[in-house]
Parts: C-alpha cells; sequence; structure tokens
C-alpha cells in the first residue's frame, strides 16, 4: 500500500520519515498480532535488496514505527474506519546514479 490511514487520536506528534537504516538493527514491526523484523517484511515485499537500507519509514515523535510503504500500518495505529484518521500518501521515485551525485 503506498496510502495509510492511521488513527489520529494514537498519533504521538509530529511524525517523521527516516530511512530504515536509521532504526535499531532488528527493529520489529507489528502486523496482524505478530511481530515481524523490518527487514523480513521488506524482502517479502520484494523490495530490492540496494533500496532497504533508505527505505522511508514513518515513525512518531518517541521514534515509534507506524507504517512502512508497501505495507499495512502498524496494528495499535490503524485507522478504525472513522472521522478520526490521518492519511498519509508515499510516492516512490527511482534516482538515477546522475541525481544522486546532486544532491
Amino acid at each position: 500500500s503506498i496510502c495509510a490511514h492511521l488513527n489520529f487520536a494514537t498519533l504521538k506528534y509530529p511524525l517523521s520519515v527516516v530511512p530504515r537504516r536509521a532504526l535499531a538493527p532488528g527493529t520489529t514491526y507489528l502486523l496482524r498480532g505478530m511481530h515481524r523484523k523490518i527487514k523480513n517484511l521488506l524482502s517479502e515485499q520484494q523490495i530490492p535488496q540496494s533500496l532497504r537500507a533508505d527505505f522511508p519509514v514513518i515513525v512518531d515523535a518517541d521514534g515509534t514505527v507506524l507504517w512502512i510503504p508497501c505495507c499495512p500500518p502498524v496494528d495499535p495505529f490503524r485507522a478504525p474506519g472513522t472521522e478520526d484518521e490521518l492519511e498519509i500518501r508515499c510516492f516512490l521515485q527511482k534516482i538515477q546514479a546522475e541525481q544522486i551525485n546532486q544532491i
């Protein structure tokens, strides 16, 4: 999914986007009642290994992982389908080697 609906009331602001490499090794993701390693989730979603270290992760003010694009939101923060929700959209774009040198 490149769109997540999070429960507005349960979030601790500000939210941030960090690369996966900024997280502690072995960080887990609560999905459907099971803790899963982020490394394994990205592999299952067939994200190329060359992109995984820099893959975006949405975290709250405490550094708690809320959502990784291409995966459902973390269980405690998933919106219950009410008006009290925050929608986050992610647009992923390939960056060419020439563009990286310009950044």
